[in-house]
């Protein structure tokens, strides 16, 4: 088995079953941050409209070029 007949493989697969074929791979890497990640539970928490709302806002502003530095958003929170 090569990488690039992984690929092939992985190119193959249906979109509903990348989720558990990118937690079997990672499963099987030496990091073990990438191990923990692969075995946590999935985010299953629902956004409120509100949050979504809050979260098209930012996106927006983003758009704009509408950021901070780090440093700056360091100072703001009084870091």
């Amino acid at each position: 088995m090569t990488r690039a007949s992984l690929h092939e493989l992985l190119d193959a697969l249906p979109e509903d079953r990348l989720v558990e074929a990118g937690r079997f791979l990672a499963g099987l890497t030496d990091d073990p941050f990438v191990r923990a990640l692969a075995q946590a539970a999935e985010d299953d928490e629902l956004v409120t409209p509100e949050q979504a709302a809050m979260l098209d806002r930012r996106r927006q502003a983003a758009a704009r070029g509408y950021t901070v530095s780090d440093e700056e958003a360091a100072r703001r929170l009084g870091l």
